[in-house]
């Protein structure tokens, strides 16, 4: 128990900065709207960035919760039954990639996620597919005949001389 939180501190206590620290971007960019006369010239205090600071943290809360709903039940009610494990992995890194290029998009250095995103793109479309095989199944015992994997398991069928084993 002692070493699974060690091990999963750090990232909890990241994860736990990640809101506060986008509520002040996204404060900062209101403060800087405010303060460029030509976006907003003259707002009264009642619609500065800072008065609505509370609205703004609720809004970027909501969206996380959405996100963390969606991202716990998705997976495993839909993606992994419908495409497997190994192309849940895929859609959901091109997911995560076309998000950082539409909000890169913004910015002046464009090119890097762009680059990256038709970089995974190039390799997935050229490269033959691996097989599914788990970390257990070294395949140094028998030939491979058969292997996929189904809504709960890993399946592969070996042939050892004249006997077939399945392994799940």
């Amino acid at each position: 128990l002692l070493a699974v939180g060690l091990l999963f501190a750090v990232p909890a206590v990241l994860l736990g900065t990640a809101t506060p620290w986008a509520v002040r971007l996204a404060v900062g960019e209101e403060r800087s709207m405010v303060n460029d006369p030509t976006q907003s010239p003259n707002l009264p205090i009642s619609q500065s960035p800072i008065s609505n600071l509370g609205h703004t943290a609720g809004r970027l809360s909501a969206t996380a919760t959405a996100g963390s709903l969606v991202g716990a039940f998705l997976p495993v009610l839909w993606l992994i039954p419908a495409f497997g494990t190994r192309w849940t992995f895929y859609l959901l890194a091109l997911l995560l990639l076309g998000v950082l290029s539409v909000g890169a998009l913004r910015q002046p250095h464009r090119w890097a996620p762009l680059g990256a995103l038709v970089l995974v793109l190039v390799l997935a479309f050229f490269t033959q597919p691996q097989g599914v095989r788990a970390a257990w199944d070294d395949g140094r015992t028998g030939t491979l005949i058969y292997e996929d994997e189904s809504a709960v398991n890993y399946i592969a069928v070996r042939e050892w001389g004249s006997e077939r084993h399945l392994k799940l």
